[in-house]
């Protein structure tokens, strides 16, 4: 069946190419997502009156889709599932799965301009084509990793796990203990400085129960004279005068 294409898309050809592909795929796709019109006369009439529309639109959609080519160019996004007793994946990596991946990091892509020919259903690294418009392709990358579990281990992967978690607990500790000596120094310290507080105390105690003279109570005490405040002892002066 010929069709003639309303816009650029994939591999099919450009905005007014005319084309022929299976009826099935005309009739069931290409024509009702107005992708393309039947190649009849009076469709053919449609499209010149629509011509300068379309081209105007696919033009505009170029140019969006290389933008979204810049930003989202190698773009990296991971999944992790479980795996069957044969090293076989649970389900499979759909195009409607990564274009959700892709949603997550801010880019929106529709789930039918990811070129993924069949599900992924295998570990690793697979580098996918994303072609958002007729001309403009780009790729990223989907890593799908295995879940493990512990009861999934054998004896020897599951002690070099706990290796790992124990190693991993002993620099925690050392973290921990080292801010915890500087805590117990700065504490000792105050202490120390405590006890010679108290020593003082108890040596004012022995030597008449008066405590220590304070540093700077001679120097108040004689500004206050200076000052021409009355002093202990200056009025028994002025009495026996």
């Amino acid at each position: 069946m010929k069709v003639i294409l309303r816009e650029t898309y994939a591999s099919l050809g450009h905005t007014g190419d005319e084309i022929e592909v299976k009826d099935g795929y005309a009739r069931n796709f290409l024509v009702p997502k107005r992708i393309a019109y039947p190649a009849t006369k009076l469709y053919r009439r449609l499209f010149d009156a629509e011509r300068d529309e379309l081209l105007k639109k696919d033009a505009e959609a170029r140019t969006a889709a290389e933008g979204l080519a810049v930003r989202a160019s190698g773009i990296v996004v991971d999944f992790t599932v479980r795996m069957g007793d044969r090293g076989k994946m649970f389900g499979a990596i759909t195009s409607a799965n990564i274009a959700e991946k892709l949603v997550e990091k801010g880019v929106e892509v529709d789930r039918r301009k990811i070129q993924l020919p069949e599900p992924i259903k295998t570990t690793g690294e697979h580098e996918v084509t994303i072609k958002p418009h007729g001309d403009v392709a780009f790729s990223i990358k989907v890593r799908v990793a295995a879940e493990i579990a512990e009861e999934e281990l054998d004896d020897e992967e599951l002690a070099a796990l706990k290796a790992v978690q124990a190693e991993l607990e002993a620099d925690k500790r050392e973290k921990s203990g080292k801010s915890g000596g500087e805590t117990a120094t700065e504490k000792k310290t105050v202490e120390a400085a405590g006890a010679e507080d108290a020593s003082d105390s108890r040596a004012a105690a022995q030597s008449g129960g008066k405590p220590a003279r304070q540093p700077g109570q001679d120097s108040v005490k004689a500004r206050k004279t200076a000052g021409g405040e009355d002093t202990p002892g200056s009025t028994e002066h002025a009495e026996k005068a």
